[in-house]
C-alpha cells in the first residue's frame, strides 16, 4: 500500500506517443505496416495516468479534502483569465492542475486571487494497487 498526498498528483510531464495496436495493413507499395494509435499520459510523482483517470483521482482528492469551494474559485478565475480554454472540461482540468501545484499561491498573475474564507486542505490517497488480499 502506498499513501500519496494530493500534491503528489501534480503533472510533471504530459507525454504523447504513438503505440502499436497489434494490427497491420499493407500500404500502396505493398509493405506491411503496423497500425498506430496516439495515447497521452500524465507523469506525476504518484505514477503515470491517462488524462481521464487523473481527472477522476483529482476530483476524489478535492472531495476528500473538502476543497470544493477553493476549486470552484479557481475555476471562476480561470474562466475569466484563460480565454483560450473554451470547454468547461478543459477549464476544470486546468484548475485541478493549478490546485495540485498550488500555483494560486505564487506569481504576479495570481496577485488578484484570494483564498480568504476558504480552507486549504490536502487529501491523502491510499493506493492498494498490486496488493493481494
Amino acid at each position: 500500500m502506498q499513501v500519496h498526498r494530493m500534491e503528489d498528483y501534480r503533472i510533471s510531464h504530459r507525454v504523447g506517443r504513438s503505440n502499436g495496436t497489434g494490427q497491420y495493413f499493407v500500404n500502396s507499395r505493398g509493405n506491411k505496416k503496423e497500425v498506430l494509435a496516439f495515447a497521452e499520459t500524465y507523469e506525476t510523482h504518484a505514477g503515470n495516468f491517462k488524462p481521464e483517470r487523473w481527472v477522476e483521482i483529482m476530483r476524489e482528492c478535492v472531495a476528500a479534502s473538502g476543497s470544493e469551494a477553493l476549486l470552484q474559485r479557481i475555476i471562476d478565475h480561470v474562466k475569466a483569465s484563460c480565454v483560450w480554454l473554451k470547454k468547461d472540461a478543459e477549464r476544470e482540468e486546468y484548475a485541478l492542475d493549478i490546485l495540485a501545484r498550488r500555483i494560486y499561491r505564487q506569481g504576479h498573475a495570481w496577485s488578484d486571487f484570494s483564498t480568504e474564507g476558504i480552507a486549504e486542505n490536502t487529501a491523502y490517497v491510499f493506493d492498494f494497487q498490486g496488493e493481494s488480499t
